[in-house]
């Protein structure tokens, strides 16, 4: 009898919008309860750079990883051949801590300070570069963000991949 696994992965993001002149830092927010500042959260598609991503690592023909985040304002509808932000603000940031949440459970953690990508968020974005046409995977936001200079914000994304 021949078994064939399935595989399944899922993505989920968190956004967290705080006062900056009171957690100005990543280290300044790492030990409080984070849930009254959380401002959006849902589902992310990965689309179809990030699932040949990981055939690539699988196959041995990368050796990259996840490493930054971005910020857009699009309200595009996110679909599988997306590649990057409908409308980027700022530059893609580097991922402040990478770990695992436990067996194929990944998170990825970027903290924005005051001066970091301001605008009105609509959309975000993981990706393995700072820049080019590779977006990992993309989320739209439930109803928009505006990040300025009166807050920092903590973008928190989980990929799932299980067995079926």
């Amino acid at each position: 009898m021949e078994n064939k696994a399935q595989f399944k992965i899922e993505g989920n993001v968190e956004i967290y919008s705080f006062p900056a002149d009171k957690y100005p830092t990543l280290e300044s927010i790492k030990n409080i309860d984070k849930s009254e500042y959380l401002i959006d959260k849902g589902d992310n598609m990965v689309v179809d750079y990030g699932l040949d991503f990981i055939k690539n690592l699988l196959t041995a023909a990368t050796t990259g990883s996840i490493l930054y985040n971005g910020v857009g304002s699009s309200s595009t509808a996110v679909t599988s051949a997306d590649t990057d932000l409908g409308t980027a603000i700022g530059s893609r940031l580097a991922i402040q801590t990478r770990y695992s949440g436990g067996t194929g459970i990944a998170k990825f953690d970027t903290f924005y300070t005051a001066g970091d990508n301001n605008g009105t968020w609509n959309e975000t974005i993981l990706s393995p570069s700072s820049s080019g046409a590779n977006a990992f995977s993309r989320k739209i936001l439930v109803s928009p963000y505006t990040k300025a200079t009166t807050n920092t914000a903590l973008v928190s994304w989980t990929i799932t991949i299980t067995v079926t």
